[in-house]
């Protein structure tokens, strides 16, 4: 963490940085290949022939697709997707069972043309069904802060 955070941090409302440490689960997510297709379809994937078939790995960007049933932030609407990060590590197979666990690694504060803007980073590890990490995945979150109504509410 830079000074800079350090010190935004200490402005945040206790109960915020409380947040820092929880863990959730996540799954299990068994990967279902009318989903996959689907998502592939509505993105114009060009290589939806080879998930169709099985030949190709079911693309990265399915598995932010699992958060939706397990957003540790909850269905909020004034919390906006921030960002992510991925690193990819074996290849995740239609009929995979994915299961994994998350952890919120940060909680910061930065100073917007907007206002003030609360930030949520969640670390997030996948495996399947053999036990073999498939993936990592940082996520961000951002709510605009009005500390009279506060991220803790």
């Amino acid at each position: 963490m830079d000074h800079k955070r350090k010190e935004s941090a200490r402005l945040l409302p206790p109960l915020s940085r409380k947040l820092i440490g929880i863990e959730f689960g996540l799954g299990p997510f068994y990967i279902d290949k009318q989903k996959v297709i689907g998502l592939a379809e509505i993105l114009g994937d060009p290589n939806l022939s080879h998930i169709a078939s099985g030949i190709d790995a079911v693309p990265p960007y399915y598995l932010v697709t699992l958060l939706s049933d397990k957003d540790p932030i909850g269905d909020r609407p004034d919390i906006l997707f921030a960002g992510l990060h991925g690193e990819f590590f074996a290849p995740i197979k239609i009929g995979d069972t994915i299961t994994g666990k998350g952890e919120i690694s940060d909680v910061f504060e930065k100073k917007g043309r907007s206002g003030k803007m609360i930030f949520v980073v969640a670390e997030l590890l996948y495996n399947n069904q053999q036990g073999e990490r498939v993936a990592k995945l940082q996520l961000s979150w951002v709510r605009r802060d009005k500390y009279e109504q506060g991220i803790d509410q």
